[in-house]
Parts: structure tokens; sequence; C-alpha cells
């Protein structure tokens, strides 16, 4: 079977695209993806890759691209990861009645998001949410099925979609990534990773590891961030904020060296903005930090709450809650005990809740055996 993935806001080698879903489905089948986004063109673990960088073309020219890589590659299935590469898929096979190959959206954002709506208000705001809603509506009707990481974003296309063939995919990851380390023996290493800014919490961050450092020598302990800053004052900000904190910055790397590094942490925390959009989402890297076994501490969020109200690793704390954060880290330091426990529990957690468990589910549904 000839599969082929379409995106126009995920690299062509994305963490879910190409290391889980593509990875898995190449055993038996011939897989493309193709992204206008990020990435790289060529071949890797036998998958073909290619990167069109049409970022700052028109969605016209979006559609136009990704119709014609369907009828170059001749696919029989497409799985698209937003609506402009559903209608791109659609329209080729529209146009060609001999194409029969199924489309299926693998929904993992919402639509519109705060990204499609970054730089927008009032009036045009409005205008550019309703024209999303109609586009991504008009590209749910087209599909043949739907393939969806969580509840709360599954929920506007089960009430409007019901009879279309659907499967839950959680972001869980694939221990095979992960190697297991035992906590740094001397030094108590507290990690952030992914993209600083101040909505995804790096400023409630500085604020917490300078509460910490009142409470703490400066020995011992130690700050690491993997990711990037989002603009240059942000991070010039951050720096003055923990001027006097030890803080290492590793720059974005490959995935398969993202998930080996993370065993030299010992705790992890996100603290991004608990508003209406991210108290929806669950996090990726909750699955990343578990399958490396470390806890991690976390700015409230229902969409957690909801699911895994019961875990252990996970600390959920309101975001303005500074105190009870660093009274968590502080217990981790001090108790090196009840962080092993912790750990152990993160990696139960990820050894239940592991791609091993819905990759066949997953293979099943979109090959159609």
């Amino acid at each position: 079977m000839r599969i082929l993935f379409l995106t126009s806001a995920h690299s062509s080698l994305d963490d879910r695209i190409f290391y889980h879903q593509a990875r898995t489905l190449s055993v038996d089948n011939q897989i493309s993806i193709y992204s206008t986004y990020s990435g790289i063109t060529g071949e890797k673990d036998g998958i073909t890759l290619t990167f069109d960088d049409r970022i700052f073309t028109s969605r016209k020219e979006k559609i136009a691209a990704f119709s014609n890589k369907c009828e170059e590659f001749q696919p029989d299935v497409v799985i698209c990861s937003e609506p402009i590469p559903i209608i791109g898929a659609h329209q080729q096979r529209k146009k060609n009645k001999s194409s029969k190959y199924r489309v299926l959206y693998d929904v993992t954002e919402f639509y519109p998001s705060k990204k499609n709506l970054q730089g927008t208000k009032g009036l045009k705001r409005l205008v550019r949410t309703i024209a999303m809603v109609q586009l991504n509506k008009k590209a749910a009707v087209s599909v043949d099925g739907f393939i969806f990481g969580e509840y709360f974003k599954s929920l506007f296309y089960k009430a409007h979609f019901k009879r279309k063939e659907s499967v839950y995919l959680p972001y869980y990851q694939d221990l095979s990534y992960f190697p297991h380390y035992q906590l740094p023996p001397d030094e108590f290493i507290i990690g952030y990773s992914g993209k600083f800014s101040e909505e995804k919490g790096i400023f409630r961050f500085a604020e917490v590891l300078n509460q910490f450092a009142e409470r703490h020598n400066r020995e011992n302990w130690k700050v690491v961030l993997i990711g990037w800053f989002a603009d240059k004052q942000t991070e010039e900000e951050f720096y003055f904020r923990t001027k006097d904190i030890q803080i290492e910055l590793k720059e974005s790397m490959s995935f398969e060296t993202y998930c080996k590094s993370l065993s030299e942490f010992s705790v992890f925390m996100d603290l991004r903005d608990s508003d209406a959009e991210n108290n929806l989402c669950v996090p990726i890297k909750l699955f990343t930090y578990a399958s490396v076994g470390r806890p991690v501490i976390y700015s409230a969020l229902q969409a957690i709450e909801t699911a895994y109200p019961n875990e252990n690793f996970i600390t959920n704390k309101r975001s303005e809650d500074t105190q009870g954060m660093v009274d968590k880290l502080s217990y981790y330091f001090e108790n090196r005990a009840a962080l092993e426990i912790d750990c152990e529990a993160a990696i139960q957690f990820a050894r239940i809740h592991q791609w091993d468990a819905i990759k066949d589910d997953f293979v099943r549904f979109v090959t159609n055996t």
C-alpha cells in the first residue's frame, strides 16, 4: 500500500508523523512525507521525505502543491495534519476520477489555534476566525475518517460528523527512543524544553528559580534549557531575571538526540499559561518526560487533571502558585528517595501509555484491515 503524509505546519521529520506513524506503517507499506513547512528532502529509513518551502506562498498555491503531490505519488491513503492539505488531496481526487484513495485527518490542534490568529485583533481577528472555521469544516466534510490525538480536540468532529470512522491515537511515545538511566548522582538538574516565550511560561519559570535559589545554596543544582527563545528580547529578559543562577542552554536537536539527552535531568517543569486553549490540551511532553522516567511540574491544566488525575509523578499547580512550585522542587531536592519513587511512577506510567499499546489499532485503521 502507498501512504502519503501531507502537512503545512509540521516538519517532515516530525515526532508524531515520521518517528511514530510513518516508521510503523513503513514495515509493510511504501511511505512518503511531504511538508511545505520545514524538514529535509531525501530518504531516511526507507521513507521518502520532501520539504517544499512554501511558508510564504498563498493558500491557493499551497493547495495546488498538495494536489500535485497526490497526482505524482498516486497514494492509496493520504493522512493530512491540517485543512489545506486535505483540500488539496480532495481536489485531486475529485479531478481524477480514477483516484480512489482515502483521506484521513490527523487532528492534533484546535483550528484555528492561537498561533493561526497571532497578530490579529478586533474585527480582523473575528473575520479570520470565521474564515478558518469555515475552511476547517470544508476540510472535515471532505475526509473519510479522523485520527484524534486527544479527547477535547475530537468533540467538534464527533458532534458534526458522527458517521465518519475515527480512532484515538494519543501522543504516547515509542520507548525504544528513550534510554532509562538512573538519576544524576551528584547534581539536581532542573529541565525546561521547547519554545521559550512568555506564553510558554519562561518568566514564571524564572520566578520559581529565583525563589528556589533563595532557599538553597548554588551548589549541587543547576538549570538546563533545551530549545529556543521566541525572540531576542525574551532571551535577554530571562537571563536578566536569572543572572545569579547557573543556566545551560542546549539548542534544538534531532528527536533521537533529544530523547537521549533527557536522561541527564532530575525533574522537568512546564509552566505555560492556563488559558482557554492550553487548558484543553494534553502536552506531548508529558509522555516524553514520563518515557525517560522523570517527574514533571505543570501549571494546572484541565486536560491533564481530567485524563490523568491520580498520577504521582505529575504535579499540577495553579500558574500563580509560585510558592507551591518551589515547595515541590525543594521537596525533590531534599528528598532523593521521594524523587526516585516518582521517577519509578513515571516510567510505570510510560510502560502502560506507550506507542506499542496503540500502534496496531492505528495500522488497522489506516490500512482498513
